[in-house]
């Protein structure tokens, strides 16, 4: 991206497929519906076991 570097990180969410793609400069994350703003996300498939 121009002369930033990005990092790729696969994080923990409904799916085994969720990543966040990070922005060291200036602090940028993409998060899709990872992070939800203002209302609380479905928590059926929130257990300890699958998290």
């Amino acid at each position: 991206l121009g002369d930033r570097s990005l990092i790729v990180v696969p994080r923990r969410g409904h799916t085994d497929s969720d990543v966040t793609v990070e922005v060291a400069d200036p602090d940028v994350v993409f998060c899709g519906d990872l992070v939800w703003n203002g209302m609380f996300p479905n928590y059926v498939d929130a257990t300890p076991s699958r998290l």
